[in-house]
């Protein structure tokens, strides 16, 4: 009960968190562009592989923290930590996913629990410039070849003789 209200919570505790990422998938995540969807796609699975088990309403502030702080100490599948930012985007994607329930499919949810957790930073993105050895490499080849565009401002001008 919230403020005298009884909220029917039964359809929350039976429903697990892969089957609500698979109905956010199927209805969703269809109407963004195709660059989010395989992202969201990729995202959700990991989700699944850590916390699927876990029914909407068994999900606490705390199993989400241990979500986020176990994904921060981890590596991907190259060796390399797991950014901030990707757990950033997993949680952002977890919330969401929390508001489409509360909002749109009424599970009788009383409130996000991704919303009372910290955030990890976006970090500081990315700060990459040419090397030397990589600039030399990128001029030969665009030496290489002709530039086709080039030519087409010197044809056909008034006065040229092309007339």
């Amino acid at each position: 009960m919230v403020r005298g209200v009884y909220i029917q919570r039964s359809a929350s505790e039976r429903m697990t968190l892969e089957a609500a990422l698979k109905r956010y998938l199927a209805d969703v995540t269809p109407t963004k562009k195709p660059s989010t969807q395989k992202s969201e796609r990729h995202k959700a699975n990991t989700l699944i592989e850590h916390l699927g088990k876990y029914s909407l309403a068994a999900l606490t502030p705390e199993l989400i923290a241990n979500y986020r702080d176990t994904r921060l100490n981890s590596l991907g599948h190259r060796g390399q930590p797991i950014s901030a930012n990707t757990v950033r985007l997993e949680l952002a994607l977890l919330g969401h996913l929390y508001t489409v329930a509360i909002q749109e499919w009424g599970l009788g949810l009383t409130y996000n629990p991704v919303q009372n957790i910290r955030k990890p930073s976006p970090g500081e993105g990315r700060d990459r410039r040419l090397s030397p050895d990589e600039e030399k490499r990128l001029f030969a080849v665009l030496r290489q070849h002709k530039q086709p565009h080039a030519d087409l401002g010197r044809q056909n001008r008034p006065g040229d003789g092309h007339d």
